[in-house]
């Protein structure tokens, strides 16, 4: 990787070039003098039908957000420059992936001096680990409390089992005793922003006065790249917390994500008298998405639409419970979101969270599970079948 690198110009020294000079139909050229800012990684996307990874390089450009790819090893133009559909730099880091004009990609390197330079000043991530035991209720408001206003952006996130075994070992690698006490699952968030080491640990001292005992963070740079390589590098087998017992689905929608609603949208459902007991963020490929929602085909006339939102970057899963004894969460979970089109949502349920924090019909906010007997089936689709990470 870099070598790849290594060939490449920095984005500051290609004036004059064909993608330095690139601008919207219609709008004047740059000056010989005036140099166009872009960010450029290294991906990989799987072709489906040779079976092969093809790595390119995506560059990103802020000033019109627009994305262009070229296949490296042949260096010839996969992507002419486009819109960049959703797609925003703080989803663009090592490790994730993103979904560009129906093809997921996973960003392996920065692609030149100048991206890494400027990457690594302000995607500085930290780890959050909240025993959601201790958290209850409180758990959205923490969520929300560490994303500081949608300061800083959720990379990863997971609730899980951690064994006694795997607790005592991370434990000892960070030499305290945390995670050992755990006495149920454990969110694990893995935030990525401008001072967020800092800043998330001021953050986390905060929620002490909500949830005490309930929120740890990395204490330091180094320490958050071993938690996250600890907890997202597959080494450990962590399983999933869902129930499949009275419960029901919910998706927040990759806008919403991008947005930093996450733990607006947790908190708001929490306070509605519902349970968190299973979440993880996914980006979903342009198959996978089609094949959940394949029961909406030819009913709803922007199926396409809505079935492309939900792969323009990562969503995050949530199963939901309500008090023992009480039925029907599916029923009551529709009512929390809402209708379908927030435009309808806002005069007639102006607290739903279509009404709150969707956009369209599309960028709605949340998917609900719509049918009782279709919940359990949900759930298992994205925490047995799919699978965490």
């Amino acid at each position: 990787t870099t070598k790849v690198g290594a060939r490449m110009q920095s984005p500051k020294q290609r004036v004059g070039s064909a993608n330095s000079s690139s601008t919207k139909p219609g709008s004047p050229p740059l000056s010989t003098r005036e140099v166009e800012e872009r960010y450029t990684f290294l991906v990989e996307w799987v072709d489906p039908v040779p079976n092969a990874i093809v790595q390119l390089s995506l560059s990103f450009f802020p000033r019109d957000n627009t994305v262009e790819m070229t296949n490296v090893k042949i260096r010839k133009l996969f992507l002419k420059r486009s819109p960049a559909q959703g797609l925003t730099i703080n989803e663009l880091f090592i490790g994730g992936k993103v979904s560009v004009y129906g093809r997921l990609l996973t960003v392996v390197d920065y692609f030149d001096s100048f991206t890494r330079s400027h990457m690594e000043t302000f995607q500085e991530r930290t780890v959050a680990l909240i025993d959601v035991a201790l958290a209850g209720q409180n758990l959205g408001g923490i969520v929300a409390l560490l994303l500081g206003d949608a300061k800083f952006y959720i990379t990863r996130m997971k609730l899980v089992k951690v064994s006694p075994t795997d607790a005592k070992e991370f434990d000892k690698l960070q030499g305290r005793n945390w995670l050992s006490v755990v006495s149920n699952g454990v969110a694990i968030i893995e935030l990525q922003g401008e001072d967020c080491v800092a800043q998330v640990s001021r953050a986390a001292t905060q929620v002490e006065s909500i949830a005490p005992g309930s929120t740890t963070s990395s204490q330091s740079a180094a320490d958050a790249q071993l938690e996250a390589a600890f907890f997202f590098n597959g080494k450990h087998n962590f399983e999933p917390t869902c129930l499949l017992d009275n419960t029901t689905l919910c998706i927040i929608k990759p806008h919403a994500v991008s947005h930093g609603l996450v733990g607006k949208i947790l908190q708001t459902i929490q306070e509605k008298g519902f349970g968190v007991s299973a979440m993880y963020m996914l980006t979903l490929s342009a198959a996978e998405a089609e094949e959940f929602l394949e029961v909406y085909r030819g009913v709803l006339p922007f199926f396409q639409s809505m079935s492309s939102e939900f792969v323009t970057g990562p969503c995050v899963a949530v199963e939901l419970t309500l008090p023992r004894g009480d039925a029907s969460p599916q029923a009551k979970f529709r009512e929390v979101c809402g209708p379908f089109d927030p435009e309808v949502a806002r005069p007639l349920r102006p607290n739903s969270l279509r009404a709150l924090y969707g956009v369209d019909k599309t960028k709605n906010a949340v998917h609900c599970t719509d049918l009782a007997e279709d919940a359990t089936l949900e759930v298992e689709y994205f925490f047995k079948i799919l699978r965490m990470p």
